[in-house]
């Protein structure tokens, strides 16, 4: 159950970027939902014993848990939803850390790969031979 504005009036077309609900925000209506939507219950897991040990305070919706190991386009997707002031890199980011090859990362792992990375791709600086040509020159001295 919830309050929601009262609906005026509906624009519908074929293009879903141009359809409008007008609603007066001065008449609230309570509306209850009969029909459980699957976006609108998504139950929170209680945190066990071991994860408020660690730090942790806030319970995580059951959703977060039904995303496989490796699936870190449905992650993005998932914090993208849930959060949607985040941005998409950020989103992408916390996909790895939690869903992605990031999840088992630690700091001397990351520091290997990036010297891995910078030895692959970076390229030696060309050396370039430069004929020189010496004259010879006479100094006399008067």
């Amino acid at each position: 159950m919830t309050l929601e504005p009262k609906i005026v009036g509906i624009v519908n077309t074929d293009e879903a970027r141009v359809n409008f609900e007008f609603v007066d925000l001065n008449h609230k209506v309570i509306k209850i939902y009969k029909d459980h939507e699957e976006e609108r219950l998504d139950y929170e897991v209680p945190l066990d014993e071991e994860a408020k040990r660690k730090g942790h305070t806030q319970a995580l919706p059951l959703s977060f848990f039904q995303i496989e190991y490796g699936d870190v386009e449905a992650g993005q997707a998932w914090y993208q939803y849930h959060f949607p002031k985040l941005s998409d890199d950020v989103a992408l980011l916390l996909a790895r850390y939690n869903f992605g090859d990031l999840k088992y990362a630690t700091k001397k792992s990351i520091r290997n790969d990036k010297k891995k990375h910078l030895k692959k791709f970076s390229k030696p600086k060309a050396i370039v031979e430069r004929e020189v040509k010496k004259n010879p020159f006479l100094l006399t001295f008067d």
